[in-house]
């Protein structure tokens, strides 16, 4: 089995893939990274874990930080995003962000132990998300002019951001928040290292629990009377950091525009990489060729139809069956490379 902390509650990104890659998913109570260049689904994950966990935890608050003013609520609300308990923010500047924010989840209230005749509480639950922070300037950036600023201002941002990260790990300590920060990644123009960098200093290194790199491989298109229209994107998500599960695991997913993560279409792409699909139900994945044999349907679009034809009990039933499936035959690949010797302690 894929070793994965107990003691830690998780937020879903919306894929099972990457919650697996991710060892179960983004930790409550800690800080993820997304990072990528543009078009690679950052908000769009960002927009699925508000929707998963208001799903998951009806009362949970949502603080969402847009600093690139480029949010389209009423898009992001078709496609999931809750309607209540939301406060949508516009912070310009570090300082502005690191005192509303953590004024913010100071307020919120912390999961308290039975005590005698009274029981115990879980707290509230809320998910902060930065979108992104890199949008985020100095005061003193925005006041100076840019000659003037020019030299200490990726420094003065740095300093501040380390300060965040601190002040945030201490403010979500024992409550039920999940914080998420999007990042743009930056190339790298020393051209030493890596070709593309992560801005705002070593803080969102060391202090992170989980960084995860989204790049994309592809775009999806489709044409219709001769006219080519993109239809999504297809995202690779790379786990570069994980402090609650191993490292350096990556899963392919689907972004389809105006619908979001295809998690069906993921799952059934990456059971068929491996070879797997035949677990799931005949009358799902089993066709018949012309010899009148049967055989696996070679077109994962195939199984997606035939669930999208079951009535919505047997469809939430297959849906369950698909994600087991998954989590298995992942476990069981993982499982594979664990070390078998005796244990020195």
């Amino acid at each position: 089995m894929v070793e994965t902390s107990t003691e830690v509650a998780r937020a879903t990104s919306g894929c099972t893939g990457l919650d697996l890659a991710l060892g179960g998913g983004y930790g409550i109570g800690r800080i993820t990274s997304i990072a990528g260049l543009k078009s690679t689904g950052k908000t769009q994950l960002a927009i699925e874990t508000c929707a998963h966990f208001k799903n998951d935890y009806p009362k949970a608050k949502i603080y969402y930080v847009d600093a690139e003013t480029a949010f389209d609520l009423s898009f992001a609300q078709f496609i999931g995003f809750p309607k209540e308990d939301v406060t949508l923010v516009r912070h310009h500047t570090v300082e502005d962000f690191e005192r509303e924010t953590i004024a913010w989840i100071n307020n919120l209230k912390g999961p308290k132990p039975a005590k005698g005749k009274e029981p115990a509480e879980e707290g509230d639950y809320a998910i902060v998300v930065l979108d992104s922070l890199d949008a985020l300037g100095t005061k003193k950036e925005i006041e100076t002019t840019v000659e003037d600023a020019a030299g200490f201002a990726n420094a003065r941002k740095a300093a501040i951001v380390s300060s965040i990260y601190k002040k945030l790990l201490t403010a979500t300590d024992g409550k039920n928040v999940a914080v998420v920060i999007i990042h743009q990644l930056r190339v790298n123009v020393s051209g030493y290292g890596a070709l593309h960098l992560i801005a705002g200093g070593k803080a969102v290194e060391l202090f992170g629990c989980a960084i995860v790199r989204d790049s994309k491989l592809k775009t999806l298109t489709k044409t219709i009377k001769g006219n080519v229209r993109a239809t999504g994107v297809r995202v690779k998500a790379y786990v570069e950091k994980n402090k609650l599960g191993l490292p350096f695991r990556e899963f392919e997913f689907t972004i389809q525009f105006h619908y979001g993560i295809d998690d069906i279409e993921a799952s059934l792409s990456f059971l068929q990489d491996q070879g797997e699909l035949a677990r799931l139900p005949r009358e799902l994945v089993m066709t018949v060729d012309k010899d009148n044999k049967e055989k696996l349907v070679e077109k994962v679009s195939t199984v997606i139809d035939r669930l999208e034809k079951l009535d919505d009990l047997a469809f939430a039933e297959n849906l369950k069956l698909l994600k087991k499936t998954t989590t298995d035959v992942w476990n069981e690949i993982e499982a594979g490379f664990t070390v078998t010797r005796r244990r020195k302690f």
